[in-house]
Parts: structure tokens; C-alpha cells; sequence
């Protein structure tokens, strides 16, 4: 996998090249489930402003209206951002091009689940966002971040939603931790990951393992449901850790969020 980083990744971590292997594994108003359950596939139009049933979160490249804008990330104990520790920071770079590991593909749920709430499909099963889950230096736990534009081809001015659904990747690395922020901005411009303004309808939410199911892992059903209150926005922050309790602990992966208007 070639390497984005400004510095040599022996400097970075001390975990070496990234290798893809197998992988054999709050706030009072929000509820933390594991999803088992069957439902039909379901489209996301409308012309009213706000986007349709469906998956909320349907990135430009499957024919949605969502965009990632921005990946940084930054210490849990300093606050320091330092964006050596993104992996992968190609915006571009959509559901199967590449090795993957860029920021897009963590929107990018294929034909035929793109819309559905159990299961993510993808042809590229290390599509999604990457980023170093310590520092290389002092070991810190750095916190990535996506700010998402659910409105980025301005289809629509704002999304309703009140339920996160994520699925882990089966790659070298996983989510174990993730908060959600959403922020009053309707504007084109979208804010910065550190702005004032975000508001967090989350707290602390522990992620579960999911399940792949076949052995080329483009499908993995099973995803962590997170209850929220309900919410209109335009701008999401997902802020994710890599503790470690589920193995593959030198990378921070996040294969797909959907949210849903349940």
C-alpha cells in the first residue's frame, strides 16, 4: 500500500508497512444495538429540501448528495491535530479506485445495500477512511475526524435523521469508539472540525465487531445502531478511536456510516 504520509512511517509508527490481512473478529438520549435484522433496500429522492427515506449518508459516487469535506486528526489528551496521522487524505478518490483506505469510501455503500440498514456492500473491501490510531512518538491515542456535507451537490439544504448505523472494516485496523456533531451551518461552506459551533448528540459510543459475511469481506452485516435524538442538518462531524479491544490496533478504520430517519 503506497504511503501518504509527510514522513517515513518507520518515524511515524513503530508497527511497520500496512498489511492487509484476515480478520477473525453517551448522551442520555442515545442508545447503543447491534443490527440483525433483514429489511428491503429503499431509494432516497425528494424535491423538498431535505433528503428521502433511505440512507441519509449516500456519497456523490453512488448517486447520493453526501460528500466527505475534510479528514484531520488530532490527540485524545493534547488536542493537537497533526495531519501526518491521516492515512489516507485523497478526496477524490472514489468507491474502488486505489488501493483504498481514502476518505470517500467510508460513503460509498455499493448496489444493492447502498440504502440498506443491514448490510454494506463493496467491490474494494478496504474502501473507507484510514488514520494512524497512536502517535508515533508518545504513543498518544489520536482521535480521527470526517466533516460530512449530506448536501454537497446541493440536491437538498439539510438531512433528518435519528439513527447511526456503523460497520466495521475487515482490513488491518478498526473503530472500537465514535461520537457524532452535528453544526447550524446550511451555507456551502462548511465548518471547521474544531469550530465552536458543533453541537455532539452522542456521547462516547462503543462499536462492535459486526460480522463479514463472505471471505472476500464485501459484505459485513451486523453494524452498531446509535439512537439519537432527532436531527436536521447539513454538516456531520464523525470523530472515531482505535483502543485496541478488537484487535488490529495500529490502525483507525471506519468502513461505512449511514444514517437513517427511522
Amino acid at each position: 500500500m503506497r504511503l501518504t504520509a509527510l514522513i517515513s512511517l518507520t518515524a511515524l509508527l513503530a508497527c511497520g508497512d500496512k498489511d492487509v490481512t484476515d480478520d477473525s473478529s453517551g448522551s442520555d438520549d442515545t442508545s447503543v444495538t447491534d443490527d440483525t435484522s433483514t429489511t428491503d433496500d429503499t431509494s432516497a429522492t425528494d424535491d423538498t429540501g431535505s433528503a428521502a427515506e433511505g440512507n441519509q449518508l449516500k456519497g456523490t459516487f453512488v448517486g447520493g448528495a453526501a460528500s466527505v469535506v475534510a479528514i484531520t486528526v488530532y490527540g485524545q489528551d493534547s488536542g493537537n491535530a497533526d495531519n501526518t496521522y491521516v492515512y489516507g487524505t485523497d478526496l477524490g478518490v472514489n468507491c474502488s479506485e486505489g488501493e483504498g483506505w481514502e476518505p470517500q469510501g467510508t460513503l460509498c455503500d455499493e448496489s444493492p445495500s447502498t440504502d440498506s440498514p443491514d448490510v454494506s456492500s463493496k467491490s474494494n473491501p478496504d474502501s473507507g477512511a484510514t488514520w494512524y490510531s497512536h502517535h508515533g512518538i508518545t504513543d498518544e491515542l489520536m482521535v480521527g475526524v470526517l466533516i460530512v456535507d449530506a448536501c454537497s451537490d446541493n440536491s437538498c439544504t439539510t438531512v433528518d435523521f435519528d439513527e447511526a448505523r456503523i460497520w466495521q472494516m475487515y482490513s488491518d485496523g478498526k473503530v472500537t469508539s465514535l461520537q457524532l456533531s452535528v453544526h447550524a451551518e446550511t451555507g456551502g461552506t462548511a465548518p471547521a472540525w474544531d469550530d465552536g459551533g458543533w453541537t455532539t448528540i452522542t456521547g462516547w459510543e462503543a462499536i462492535g465487531a459486526g460480522t463479514a459475511d463472505n471471505e472476500e469481506y464485501t459484505a459485513v452485516s451486523n453494524p452498531t445502531v446509535l439512537s439519537t435524538p432527532s436531527q436536521t442538518t447539513r454538516y456531520l462531524r464523525v470523530e472515531v478511536l482505535n483502543e485496541g479491544t478488537l484487535g488490529d490496533p495500529d490502525f483507525t478504520e471506519l468502513r461505512a456510516i449511514k444514517l437513517f430517519d427511522m
